[in-house]
């Protein structure tokens, strides 16, 4: 009995050809997630294998895979004698590669890939094979230009700021980046302010540290210090974000040094014009007195009564414009005055320097109505006249009498017999009554011929305003004009 038999190749069970598909199948699944196609290259054959992420990553319809030729063709120019190169080493060094290049698919879509490759050597270490993976990183990359595109945009304006920037690490509360200008600012090398303190730059450190762990948003002035030790001042803007991981404060110092120094120059400026300007109140002043006092002597030294009276209607209307004066110094404006700061006390002036025999009720109300200051002379010069007017001739043989004084902003509706109502227009109502013997009806305005009428009349005409005279129970004057801008 021959007890030699042939020897029969052994098959793997079919359990274990099982766990080889199925590992199969969970690497081309792994692949898939991955982007991730395999390949390997029969060196002495030429042929070639692929995973079928392979087809897809090159869009690759057919099964047959493309030759390395073919692969390097899709390339784009410049990328193609880096991948040549990178295959040569491999065959005649042995040298891995593992290259980035930028290529086209057979639909002609842009892609990124990244190809590791490696060879596969017999006993005698001949290279038989070539084997790699091909991973498409097209989002990757597009995400990197973007990172990128977007760190040049933070370059440009980090450095073309006109402010020194300062990046401040809140835990030890150094430095850990500062743009170009503040070298310039505080006058260190990057090197020498890298790693530095910031508190180092601050005169006064512990109000900082205060602004920092307060999350102050903006510090009007801080005084800093440069290299040489020259102090300035400057402006803070702070910020707190996390960068890397790292809670860092973004401190922008604008140099207010020549805001300072130009605050410093108006406000003594402004201290001279205030010096210039309370000499020529004074001088002003001493002039006016000069005059009334000139005209006081005139009318004593006339034993004329008009002559007399004529002086005093002078002095007095002088008085009403050194009133006004008087009071824009005192209130430090130059060209607009409230009614209500003016009238009251150039009325109580009148009534209280004019010669009179009765005994006077007075009554004042005037609104707060800002006017300019040619109107407002208009208007005094015209309220004096009327004061007077009433002081002289209208309580002639009585024992007493009422005079009021009103000034309301109004709107006026109605024909005959109109009504007025407090409701501002931008029109100004005056009003001067008595309840005095009152004015002659044979009295017209139109045909007046005393110089006070004629006065009267002038003045309202140059304040663009109407005149009404009211003859019931005394005489009641009412001038009606617009507010001037």
């Amino acid at each position: 009995m021959n007890s030699n038999h042939d020897v029969q190749p052994s098959f793997p069970s079919l359990e274990l050809y099982q766990d080889l598909l199925e590992s199969y199948d969970l690497l081309e699944k792994m692949g898939e997630i991955g982007k991730i196609g395999a390949w390997k290259v029969d060196i002495k054959t030429n042929k070639t294998s692929w995973t079928k992420q392979m087809y897809t990553i090159y869009e690759l319809d057919t099964s047959i895979p493309l030759s390395l030729d073919q692969i390097i063709e899709l390339e784009l120019p410049s990328y193609r004698p880096v991948h040549c190169q990178a295959v040569m080493d491999l065959m005649e060094r042995g040298i891995p590669f593992d290259l980035e290049v930028e290529t086209l698919t057979m639909k002609g879509n842009h892609k990124w890939l990244r190809i590791i490759g490696k060879g596969l050597y017999d006993l005698d270490g001949t290279i038989t094979h070539r084997i790699g993976i091909t991973q498409d990183i097209t989002v990757r990359k597009q995400l990197e230009q973007k990172a990128l595109e977007n760190l040049r945009k933070y370059q440009t304006l980090f450095e073309g700021i006109s402010d020194a920037v300062l990046l401040i690490e809140d835990d030890t509360g150094r430095i850990s980046d500062v743009n170009s200008y503040a070298l310039t600012l505080y006058g260190y090398t990057y090197t020498e302010i890298l790693g530095k303190p910031f508190a180092d730059l601050c005169v006064e450190p512990e109000i900082h540290l205060k602004h920092l762990k307060e999350r102050k948003k903006y510090v009007p002035l801080q005084w800093h210090t440069k290299k040489n030790g020259m102090i300035f001042p400057v402006e803070l803007t702070l910020n707190c974000l996390s960068m890397n991981g790292i809670q860092t404060h973004i401190v922008v110092a604008r140099d207010i040094t020549d805001r300072i120094n130009a605050e410093q120059k108006i406000r003594s400026l402004l201290q001279e014009k205030e010096l210039l300007l309370k000499e020529v109140h004074h001088r002003i002043k001493n002039h006016m007195q000069t005059v009334t006092s000139l005209l006081q002597l005139q009318a004593k030294s006339s034993e004329d009564p008009y002559v007399i009276e004529t002086l005093e209607e002078a002095n007095n209307k002088l008085k009403s414009l050194g009133i006004l004066y008087d009071k824009l110094y005192r209130t430090h404006q130059i060209k607009h005055l409230s009614l209500k700061e003016y009238l009251p006390t150039l009325v109580k002036e009148l009534v209280h320097t004019f010669p009179r025999t009765f005994l006077l009720s007075l009554d004042i109300d005037v609104e707060d109505i800002v006017l300019p200051v040619n109107q407002l002379s208009h208007v005094g010069i015209l309220v004096n006249e009327l004061i007077t007017n009433a002081l002289k001739y209208a309580f002639i043989g009585r024992t007493e009498g009422r005079l009021r004084v009103s000034v309301k902003e109004v709107a006026r509706v109605g024909g005959e017999n109109e009504t007025i109502h407090t409701r501002p227009n931008g029109r100004i109502s005056l009003i001067v009554e008595d309840d005095g013997i009152g004015i002659p009806k044979t009295m017209d305005l139109e045909d007046a011929s005393t110089f006070g009428l004629q006065l009267i009349q002038a003045l309202v005409h140059q304040l663009n305003g109407s005149l009404r005279i009211y003859r019931q129970n005394g005489t009641k004057f009412e001038v009606e004009f617009p507010r001037q801008g």
